[in-house]
């Protein structure tokens, strides 16, 4: 969000049309997070701000220095500290308490986190490291997600006043020279951002200098300003009625995947431009009516407040709003803006509570951010605590075993059609054993069970409380990660390859299998690499999110852009393998991620399974010769809603947070990859009851948790599968 008021003016000088520019912009962001489908493009209200941000906060400073000859840092933050940490600050502590009392207990610590570091004004970089994490991207929104524009503004304030101090040190014309630095800053920011968009969209959206030609658009007009008054009435009304029309396009027609602050930002930010520019002459009424005044005026509380009234019910009652409670939230949402406006902004701003001193102003804010951090530390210490279970004593071997039992228990003991529970329906109070010491330590897997597991009737699934010793515990689950993504071998999406040697299973082993795929492929890992120990088999795990290993353009959703590095990790690891001549490749892919031909355009239909398969036959092809075996696993099933995060919202009832089998397993993509399989002639496996043994598709097997979110298993589940995988892969390769 841009500056909402507080510059000192002339009364002459005050423009109302800006004040009500400011009502629209965030009307536009608040329409469009209460999810309005006709406001395609409202997130662009947070673009017309970082204008007139930068108009005013630049013309504020070239006036103190033009009439003062000097321009004071310590009024100047002095005057920032009062008119937005007040707000700022109220609205952080208030999210927090509500988050505490009404959100699932595992989604605390992380609001902590997210609290403190929009405290401490780096929220935009929080989010940008939690976005490029793929297994971050299908997470809960945070309450405190709006902050990071706020960040973006706040790290604006910390250069932008020691920039036009310097600029004005070179003697001459302040506006002359603060012309020319200007534009080499808007137009050096530009070019980064089309360039960082392409590259690492995610940064290219948070980060300061990606946007900070939209805030120098700001600035430039203002060291311009004195020359609008030339501008004819005629034409300044023309210009004006074209920056409506500009924003009104970008609110119906720029949809949400558009790349910003890319070349679709410069509708809403040039539109912002000629309203500034073109209202010296002439302000539109509709913009200086006394409602868009209104809603200028509480417009930075209104911001504030609107993003957590609109999230936080919506995650606790785990549904979307339906109209009508979108639009008491919205009411509610200007009721507390201007309230806040009333008794917090306007007394703060004008020093009526703690006066205007910069000392005594800059020892509040410092006190005020140190007790909020303070408080996040506690909180995110208490909860991140008090969610984690009794952890299960048992060895690894011992799980295998007791899960390996439940497993074979679980599969269908005749072909009757058995109908399997809802969890509208009664829960069945019979438990599965939980995973308890069995009378023989080794995992002795069933001679029978992989020819058993073959498409048929599942069993029910049983109801039952979330076991006390869940393992691994619901707060730990997100975590609970293969090795490989914690030192650093798993590449991240759209990452350079990791150069590390990245060998596990017996280093020493005189036969080198690998694993090769996306993150569906790694969360296998730990079974691979527990069947490559007791085989003694070195084990090459080269794994990169949302990149299948089909040789077919790579895009992701997330960045809405094609990513250039997967081809390239792609190519760079069919060579490495090529070098290793192993035994066994045991290759695996999600089939979640769009298909794309290569200028990026989204394929579907029969069209996306037909360049699919193509791909994966050319990347098999490619294998062949390097390998003594390859073995396609098939894709993992996954869940609609995020097993832990739901197992905290139904502590009594596991079957709550399952799915049905037919939407977790994709029976037409298992027939593509069988026929995969079967034209190549390489060895298959099909996971699905190994994950899926009952219907529906269950999120707890004994004490163990099977998934850290709805498609990646924990790394404990997949550890104890390993004598199963054992028993697969003996039979894929013979």
């Amino acid at each position: 969000m841009g500056k909402r008021g507080g510059i000192r003016q002339k009364s002459s000088d005050y423009r109302v049309d800006l004040e009500g520019l400011r009502g629209v912009g965030v009307l536009l962001v608040v329409f469009f997070h209460a999810h309005f489908a006709i406001i395609k493009g409202g997130f662009a209200g947070v673009d017309v701000f970082y204008v007139l941000s930068g108009f005013f906060i630049t013309g504020l400073l070239i006036r103190e220095r033009e009439e003062q000859k000097r321009i004071s840092l310590a009024t100047f933050y002095a005057r920032r500290i009062r008119r937005l940490m007040p707000a700022g600050l109220l609205v952080l502590i208030a999210t927090l308490v509500a988050s505490i009392i009404i959100l699932p207990k595992i989604l605390i610590p992380g609001v902590a986190i997210d609290t403190a570091a929009a405290a401490l004004f780096v929220a935009n970089m929080n989010f940008a490291r939690h976005a490029t994490d793929y297994f971050q991207t299908t997470t809960t929104p945070s309450p405190i997600l709006h902050y990071w524009s706020l960040s973006v503004e706040e790290q604006f304030y910390m250069i932008w006043p020691a920039l036009i101090i310097l600029t004005a040190k070179f003697g001459g014309a302040l506006r002359r020279n603060l012309l020319v630095v200007l534009t080499g800053i808007t137009g050096s920011s530009f070019a980064f951002a089309l360039y960082l968009l392409h590259h690492n969209a995610i940064w290219g959206f948070y980060s300061l200098p990606t946007r900070a030609w939209e805030l120098g658009l700001g600035g430039l007009i203002s060291v311009l300003s004195p020359s609008f008054k030339k501008i004819p009435h005629t034409l300044a009304a023309i210009g004006s009625w074209l920056g409506i029309i500009g924003l009104a396009v970008t609110t119906l027609f720029i949809p949400e995947t558009a790349l910003f602050p890319g070349i679709p930002a410069l509708l809403p930010t040039l539109s912002t431009v000629l309203i500034i520019i073109c209202g010296v002459r002439g302000q539109l009424s509709l913009l200086t009516n006394p409602v868009m005044r209104y809603f200028g005026r509480i417009s930075y509380s209104l911001y504030l407040w609107h993003w957590p009234v609109l999230i936080l019910p919506v995650v606790a009652l785990a549904h979307s709003f339906s109209l009508s409670e979108k639009l008491l939230s919205i009411l509610l949402s200007i009721v507390l803006a201007s309230l806040t406006t009333r008794w917090i902004e306007t007394p703060m701003r004008k020093g009526w509570a703690l006066g205007t001193l910069p000392k005594r102003n800059a020892l509040t804010a410092a006190a005020s951010i140190t007790l909020i951090l303070a408080a996040c530390v506690g909180v995110h210490a208490e909860t991140a605590v008090s969610g984690v279970k009794t952890k299960s004593t048992l060895s690894k071997d011992q799980k295998a075993a007791e899960l390996t039992s439940l497993l074979k228990s679980a599969l269908p003991t005749d072909t009757k059609t058995v109908t399997a529970p809802s969890p509208s329906t009664a829960p069945q109070s019979k438990q599965p054993s939980a995973v308890t010491p069995s009378a023989t330590t080794q995992p002795n897997l069933p001679a029978d069970y992989a020819a058993t597991v073959t498409a048929g009737t599942r069993a029910a699934t049983l109801d039952f409380p979330v076991p006390k010793d869940l393992d691994p515990s619901l707060q730990s689950a997100s975590n609970d990660k293969a090795v490989t993504y914690k030192d650093g071998c798993h590449t991240q999406t759209n990452q350079s390859a990791s150069t590390k040697p990245c060998i596990y299973g017996d280093p020493n082993g005189n036969q080198t299998v690998v694993l090769f795929g996306d993150s569906h492929a790694l969360s296998w890992f730990p079974a691979f690499n527990a069947v490559s120990k007791l085989k003694h088999w070195r084990l090459l795990s080269l794994t990169m999110s949302a990149c299948t290993p089909a040789d077919i353009p790579a895009y992701n959703p997330a960045t809405k852009a094609l990513m250039a590095n997967c081809p390239l990790w792609r190519k760079a690891t069919i060579k490495r393998i090529a070098a290793e001549n192993p035994y066994l490749i045991l290759i695996a892919s999600s089939r979640s991620w769009a298909t794309t031909d290569a200028s990026g355009k989204v394929v579907t239909g029969d069209a996306r399974t037909a360049m699919f398969d193509a791909g994966m036959k050319r990347t098999i092809e490619a294998l062949k010769p390097t390998a003594l075996h390859l073995v396609y696993l098939e894709d993992t099933p996954g869940q609609m809603q995020d097993p832990p995060l739901c197992l905290s919202q139904h502590p009594k009832s596991t079957l709550a947070c399952t799915t049905p089998v037919s939407q977790a397993i994709n029976a037409a993509w298992q027939d593509e990859e069988h026929a995969i399989a079967n034209y190549e002639g390489i060895g298959i496996i099909d996971p699905s009851y190994w994950v899926c043994p009952t219907d529906p598709c269950p999120v707890v097997i004994g004490n163990l948790e099977i998934f850290q979110d709805q498609s990646h298993l924990t790394a404990t589940y997949s550890e104890a599968m390993a004598p199963i995988m054992a028993s697969a892969l003996q039979r894929a390769i013979s």
